[in-house]
């Protein structure tokens, strides 16, 4: 098990190393600008990318902190715009990063500069009704159930597992009905006014928001 873990840790290392070069390369000499109430971006070093978001265009605003980023206190800020979808008449979200990493303390000035109604004061939070949780955790039992099946029926059927790991068989249920309940104590919405805010993740978390007057779906 000992040669396992290792290989694990250095299969771990290798991705977060790939993943931080291409970051950097994606991310090289970033630059945001707003121009004839236009977001230009420009970034790249193997391959220049310019791209322009008009601010009427955008109706989510979500903004993006790992546990890194808020020891570091720094932000990601992505962008939803309205598009068309592939059904005439239907309207498609599109997703782009408007500032890969930024000083926290220079969002409020970022998303005043998106759409002033969007800088308001912090939200007042309040947390999801319960019949959110137990629709989350019926969900979950699903799911448990369906994996801790598989697991007998590959017990039963191969002999790949021991009879010891027929101990196993509630794990799946039992860490999915936690996890939605986790997620749910994280999770949380606001309604200041014209703009709506959401909130959820905690490793990695979510901030979105959106005026209502911009919603098109529920």
């Amino acid at each position: 098990w000992l040669d396992g873990l290792l290989v694990a840790i250095a299969a771990f290392v290798a991705l977060t190393i790939f993943s931080l070069i291409g970051t950097t390369l994606m991310f090289h000499s970033f630059e945001l600008r707003l121009v004839d109430d236009q977001f230009r971006i420009r970034r790249g070093l193997l391959t220049k990318v310019r791209a322009t978001v008009p601010r009427r265009r955008i109706q989510l605003v979500s903004v993006h902190e790992s546990l890194i980023h808020r020891w570091m206190k720094r932000v990601r800020v992505r962008v939803g715009t309205a598009g068309k979808g592939g059904v005439e008449g239907e309207n498609k979200q599109e997703e782009s990063w408007l500032a890969p990493l930024v000083p926290k303390r220079e969002l409020p000035d970022l998303l005043r500069h998106i759409e002033p109604r969007l800088a308001g004061e912090a939200p007042q939070w309040r947390a999801f009704p319960r019949a959110a949780l137990h629709r989350a955790r019926r969900q979950a039992v699903r799911i448990g159930v369906i994996l801790a099946a598989v697991l007998v029926l590959v017990w039963r059927y191969t002999d790949e597992l021991p009879d010891a790991s027929l101990w196993l068989t509630p794990a799946p249920l039992v860490l999915l009905w936690w996890k939605a309940g986790f997620s749910h104590r994280h999770r949380a919405f606001a309604l200041d006014g014209p703009r709506i805010a959401l909130r959820d993740g905690w490793l990695t978390r979510r901030t979105s928001f959106m005026l209502m007057e911009k919603v098109q779906s529920v």
